[in-house]
């Protein structure tokens, strides 16, 4: 090799090593390196051109990058990457149904947050939950498209409901400073003509069809699941603000219902007080399905529950020592 001809080999080889790019973590834009770049071989010894060797790994966990939105592989011990479809958080509060596409978070629809003037807490409350419907034998319900639940407006002016967020409390994440379990959205309301009265009820129900849903009218069809024996309703604000919640569980002093509806007694129609198992009871007006409840009606009052001999008075019973 002459001398002019490796100074001039070297050049190529270095601007082909800079313009290359190389495997890499998410960028602050949640961009992820998909194009891996082969060792460069040193050329009769005279030089070397070395890449950067933090790309190099021997186990998955290596190579993960915090973007939820790219899948971290370990591959002949090099990391590379691959996008994922999952559903993903953009950090915009006034955003609902945030997926991944081309390894970035891509928001769901915008700006409910300036245009909201829904119910805030303290407005609406949740006053009934159906989450165990049956029907009877010759005409069995089917809680995919039977379950629903019902919120009374407290307050004294009617609601546009449009931009209102349902989900539940999620199990398996973290209780934050205000002692809640995190909240996983499934559905909002899209129709702005969806209203609430002042002292109105509003039901949402999995289907508006009378024939599959209990023959019960549902103001609001949206998307949500119940489990039976524990789990939760949780309305939002799209700014992610609670407006109310109900968590029940059947292990914990909360009632056992099949074919009725979970329902708060009037006199605690409140959102602190609907918190506590001891306000809630079966409903027990019969419905067109064979089940009970009263969807937006008042509900039936619960029976009195029986408190020990003291009553916490201050004064003991003639029968205590």
């Amino acid at each position: 090799m002459s001398n002019r001809q490796g100074p001039i080999l070297l050049v190529a080889l270095l601007t082909l090593a800079l313009s290359t790019p190389a495997c890499s973590d998410s960028d602050s834009n949640g961009d992820t390196g998909t194009t891996l770049t082969p060792d460069a071989k040193s050329d009769g010894g005279q030089f070397d051109v070395s890449f950067d060797a933090t790309n190099e790994c021997e186990v998955d966990k290596e190579c993960e990058d915090d973007n939820v939105c790219t899948a971290d592989f370990c591959v002949s011990g090099v990391c590379k990457y691959g996008n994922t479809k999952a559903a993903c958080d953009d950090g915009d509060k006034c955003t609902g149904g945030d997926v991944c596409s081309g390894g970035k978070c891509q928001p769901g629809k915008k700006d409910l947050c300036v245009k909201y003037d829904g119910p805030v807490a303290g407005e609406l409350v949740i006053t009934e939950i159906m989450y165990k419907p049956a029907g009877t034998e010759e005409a069995p319900l089917d809680y995919k498209v039977a379950e629903w639940f019902e919120v009374k407006n407290i307050s004294s002016k009617a609601f546009s409901l449009f931009g209102v967020h349902i989900g539940n409390f999620d199990k398996k994440g973290k209780p934050g400073p205000d002692g809640l379990l995190p909240i996983k959205d499934d559905d909002q309301v899209e129709d702005k003509a969806v209203t609430i009265p002042a002292g109105g009820y509003l039901v949402f129900g999995r289907s508006k069809d009378k024939k599959v849903n209990g023959g019960i009218d549902v103001g609001v069809m949206a998307v949500f699941g119940l489990t039976n024996d524990a789990d939760s309703v949780v309305l939002t604000t799209p700014a992610g603000e609670l407006i109310d919640a109900v968590a029940w569980n059947e292990k914990k002093a909360w009632p056992k219902l099949h074919a009725k509806s979970l329902s708060l007694d009037p006199a605690s129609t409140d959102p602190k007080a609907n918190d506590k198992p001891g306000v809630w009871c079966g409903s027990t007006t019969l419905l067109p399905s064979g089940d009970m409840g009263t969807p937006g009606k008042s509900n039936d009052a619960c029976p009195p529950v029986e408190g020990p001999p003291n009553c916490g008075d201050g004064e003991k019973d003639p029968d205590e020592g």
